[in-house]
Protein backbone atom coordinates (compact mmCIF):
# COMPACT_ATOMS: atom_id res chain seq x y z
CA UNK A 1 0.00 0.00 0.00
CA UNK A 2 1.30 3.42 -0.91
CA UNK A 3 2.33 5.58 2.03
CA UNK A 4 1.24 8.73 0.18
CA UNK A 5 -2.37 7.52 0.38
CA UNK A 6 -2.32 8.12 4.16
CA UNK A 7 -2.91 11.44 5.90
CA UNK A 8 0.06 12.98 7.70
CA UNK A 9 -1.38 11.92 11.08
CA UNK A 10 -1.88 8.34 9.86
CA UNK A 11 1.69 8.27 8.55
CA UNK A 12 2.91 9.54 11.93
CA UNK A 13 0.93 6.84 13.77
CA UNK A 14 2.41 4.13 11.54
CA UNK A 15 5.91 5.53 12.02
CA UNK A 16 5.36 5.66 15.79
CA UNK A 17 4.17 2.05 15.69
CA UNK A 18 7.40 1.06 13.93
CA UNK A 19 9.48 2.98 16.47
CA UNK A 20 7.66 1.30 19.35
CA UNK A 21 8.32 -2.14 17.87
CA UNK A 22 11.94 -1.41 17.03
CA UNK A 23 12.78 0.05 20.43
CA UNK A 24 11.13 -2.93 22.15
CA UNK A 25 13.08 -5.40 20.01
CA UNK A 26 10.02 -6.97 18.43
CA UNK A 27 10.51 -8.91 15.21
CA UNK A 28 7.14 -8.21 13.63
CA UNK A 29 4.88 -5.19 13.47
CA UNK A 30 1.36 -6.00 14.65
CA UNK A 31 -2.01 -4.26 15.01
CA UNK A 32 -1.09 -3.82 18.68
CA UNK A 33 1.83 -1.62 17.66
CA UNK A 34 -0.50 0.39 15.42
CA UNK A 35 -2.99 0.85 18.27
CA UNK A 36 -0.15 2.07 20.48
CA UNK A 37 0.92 4.45 17.73
CA UNK A 38 -2.61 5.81 17.42
CA UNK A 39 -2.85 6.28 21.17
CA UNK A 40 0.43 8.22 21.24
CA UNK A 41 -0.96 10.50 18.59
CA UNK A 42 0.17 13.66 20.40
CA UNK A 43 -0.92 17.18 19.57
CA UNK A 44 -3.95 17.49 17.36
CA UNK A 45 -4.66 13.77 17.23
CA UNK A 46 -8.25 12.62 16.96
CA UNK A 47 -8.17 9.03 18.24
CA UNK A 48 -8.15 9.76 21.99
CA UNK A 49 -10.94 12.38 21.69
CA UNK A 50 -12.99 9.89 19.64
CA UNK A 51 -12.54 7.20 22.30
CA UNK A 52 -13.41 9.61 25.10
CA UNK A 53 -16.48 10.92 23.25
CA UNK A 54 -17.56 7.30 22.80
CA UNK A 55 -17.44 6.97 26.59
CA UNK A 56 -14.29 4.84 26.73
CA UNK A 57 -11.39 5.19 29.12
CA UNK A 58 -8.50 6.03 26.80
CA UNK A 59 -5.95 5.79 29.61
CA UNK A 60 -7.08 2.25 30.42
CA UNK A 61 -6.82 1.28 26.74
CA UNK A 62 -3.31 2.78 26.64
CA UNK A 63 -2.31 0.89 29.78
CA UNK A 64 -3.63 -2.43 28.48
CA UNK A 65 -1.92 -1.87 25.12
CA UNK A 66 1.43 -1.11 26.77
CA UNK A 67 1.05 -4.18 28.98
CA UNK A 68 0.35 -6.47 26.01
CA UNK A 69 3.27 -4.98 24.06
CA UNK A 70 5.51 -5.94 26.97
CA UNK A 71 4.44 -9.57 26.56
CA UNK A 72 5.45 -9.83 22.89
CA UNK A 73 8.57 -11.86 22.10
CA UNK A 74 11.81 -10.00 21.51
CA UNK A 75 14.40 -10.79 18.86
CA UNK A 76 18.09 -10.05 18.90
CA UNK A 77 20.14 -8.63 16.09
CA UNK A 78 17.81 -5.80 15.15
CA UNK A 79 17.10 -5.51 11.47
CA UNK A 80 13.96 -4.50 9.63
CA UNK A 81 10.59 -5.30 11.16
CA UNK A 82 8.07 -7.01 8.90
CA UNK A 83 4.33 -6.45 9.19
CA UNK A 84 2.39 -9.52 10.27
CA UNK A 85 -0.65 -10.81 8.37
CA UNK A 86 -3.15 -9.17 10.74
CA UNK A 87 -1.54 -5.74 10.27
CA UNK A 88 -1.70 -6.19 6.49
CA UNK A 89 -5.40 -6.99 6.88
CA UNK A 90 -5.86 -3.85 8.99
CA UNK A 91 -4.32 -1.74 6.22
CA UNK A 92 -6.57 -3.32 3.59
CA UNK A 93 -9.61 -2.80 5.83
CA UNK A 94 -8.60 0.84 6.47
CA UNK A 95 -8.52 1.38 2.70
CA UNK A 96 -12.00 -0.13 2.43
CA UNK A 97 -13.21 2.17 5.22
CA UNK A 98 -11.83 5.21 3.39
CA UNK A 99 -13.42 4.06 0.12
CA UNK A 100 -16.79 3.45 1.79
CA UNK A 101 -16.72 6.93 3.30
CA UNK A 102 -15.58 8.31 -0.07
CA UNK A 103 -12.39 9.70 1.45
CA UNK A 104 -9.36 10.14 -0.77
CA UNK A 105 -6.83 9.45 1.99
CA UNK A 106 -6.61 6.87 4.77
CA UNK A 107 -6.79 8.64 8.13
CA UNK A 108 -6.30 7.66 11.75
CA UNK A 109 -10.06 7.26 12.03
CA UNK A 110 -10.01 4.67 9.24
CA UNK A 111 -7.16 2.84 10.96
CA UNK A 112 -9.12 2.79 14.23
CA UNK A 113 -12.22 1.45 12.47
CA UNK A 114 -10.09 -1.23 10.79
CA UNK A 115 -8.62 -2.26 14.16
CA UNK A 116 -12.19 -2.88 15.35
CA UNK A 117 -12.77 -5.28 12.44
CA UNK A 118 -9.61 -7.41 12.10
CA UNK A 119 -9.01 -10.20 14.62
CA UNK A 120 -6.03 -9.29 16.79
CA UNK A 121 -4.99 -8.45 20.33
CA UNK A 122 -5.71 -4.79 19.50
CA UNK A 123 -9.31 -5.69 18.61
CA UNK A 124 -9.64 -7.63 21.86
CA UNK A 125 -8.41 -4.66 23.90
CA UNK A 126 -10.84 -2.32 22.14
CA UNK A 127 -13.67 -4.83 22.58
CA UNK A 128 -12.98 -5.35 26.31
CA UNK A 129 -13.12 -1.57 26.71
CA UNK A 130 -16.49 -1.39 24.92
CA UNK A 131 -15.24 0.50 21.89
CA UNK A 132 -17.99 0.04 19.35
CA UNK A 133 -17.95 0.82 15.66
CA UNK A 134 -21.20 2.81 15.75
CA UNK A 135 -19.87 5.09 18.48
CA UNK A 136 -16.57 5.61 16.66
CA UNK A 137 -18.49 6.54 13.51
Amino acid sequence: MRFDKFTVKAQEAIQTAQEIGTSAGHGTLTPLHLLAGLLRDGEGGIVIPILEKAGCNAERIKSMTESELGRLPKVSGGGQMAADQALNQVMVQAKKEADTLKDQYISTEHLLLALLEVESTAKEILSVNAVKRDEVM
